[in-house]
């Protein structure tokens, strides 16, 4: 079963993004420091991410603390799903950085 970072915004609308991509995200930024280059592979950055990705599922804060202050919107759109509808339209950069909640959900 996939893993969703889900986010509701202020007109009730929630939101959900694979959490891979959240996972890649912080992947591309932390693997080519914390890995020795004689250690960097296509392998050994694969088993990075899959690691990260179980770290952000079993700790939500490390996904919500990477996607809120190190990733935009524009970031995610494309693969951002309405899973809820709320009230009326809102500005989702605002509401990506700022939601009301965000969680965690096997889809």
């Amino acid at each position: 079963m996939n893993k969703y970072y889900c986010w509701e915004i202020e007109n009730g609308d929630v939101y959900s993004i694979p959490l891979r991509l959240i996972a890649l995200s912080y992947a591309d930024y932390y693997f080519e420091r914390d890995v020795p280059l004689s250690m960097q592979t296509a392998d050994k950055y694969q088993e990075y991410v899959e690691s990260t990705l179980q770290n952000m599922f079993v700790n939500h804060e490390m996904a919500e603390d990477w996607a809120r202050n190190n990733m935009n919107f524009n970031e995610v759109e494309d693969e951002a799903k309405l899973i809820k509808k709320g009230e009326f339209h809102v500005n989702m950069q605002d509401n990506w950085v700022t939601p009301i909640r965000n969680f965690i959900k096997e889809m």
